[in-house]
């Protein structure tokens, strides 16, 4: 299986920086996110439009709260000022949380004894999915039928290609890796898994 999976990593590199990464001798494949500069921009302008806001009605909280909640003339009342503020702190949360996947996002499958360790990572790590290699029926790529790029609501994709990997399960259920892989690199993907399916079937038959 090593051998196999180290002629994969020296594959030709794509036209653009490799989406597929490999570390901890050839057991882990990395797949950072890789939306287009464009996609980050946005997010980062929104996050600025969202900060000046923010500070805006900060200020005229803090002013209506000096004058007892009754700022006179046409300023909004206090309670109205306070609940567009908290609803404006929610989306730039969301915002935040979204653009640091971008940013630093990536999916990570770990080649283990007998079983798989699926986990998205940025600033935070989460605990992952661990599958039991007996679990997967079949490994193949399969075709994105959404929008890979915007909005794509936080963590969901790894990139704006069409493609990404497919897990069948014994149960019926499915797993899906790398949605928005480009082509070539869900194929990459699909084939290291089950090399390690094959080694390891191999294993324990011996």
């Amino acid at each position: 299986m090593g051998a196999a999976t180290r002629e994969w990593a020296q594959a030709p590199r794509l036209r653009r920086a490799p989406s597929v990464l490999l570390d901890r001798g050839d057991t882990r494949l990395v797949l950072p996110v890789r939306v287009g500069s464009w996609a980050s921009g946005l997010d980062i302008v929104w996050v600025l439009v969202w900060a000046v806001v923010e500070v805006a009605l900060l200020a005229a909280l803090i002013r209506s709260a000096q004058v007892g909640g009754d700022a006179g003339g046409l300023a909004p009342p206090f309670g109205w000022l306070l609940g567009f503020f908290l609803l404006m702190s929610a989306a730039g949360v969301f915002l935040l949380w979204r653009l640091q996947w971008l940013l630093l996002g990536r999916e990570v499958i770990e080649l283990l004894p007998g079983r798989l360790r699926l986990q998205r990572r940025a600033l935070w790590k989460n605990r992952g999915e661990e599958i039991s290699l007996e679990r997967i029926h079949d490994v193949r790529t399969g075709q994105v039928h959404e929008d890979p790029v915007y909005p794509s609501w936080g963590r969901r994709f790894v990139g704006k290609g069409g493609s990404c990997v497919v897990l069948q399960l014994a149960d019926g259920q499915q797993r899906f890796i790398g949605r928005g892989l480009d082509d070539d690199d869900a194929l990459r993907v699909a084939e290291a898994i089950q090399r390690h399916r094959t080694a390891e079937a191999s294993a324990r038959a011996a």
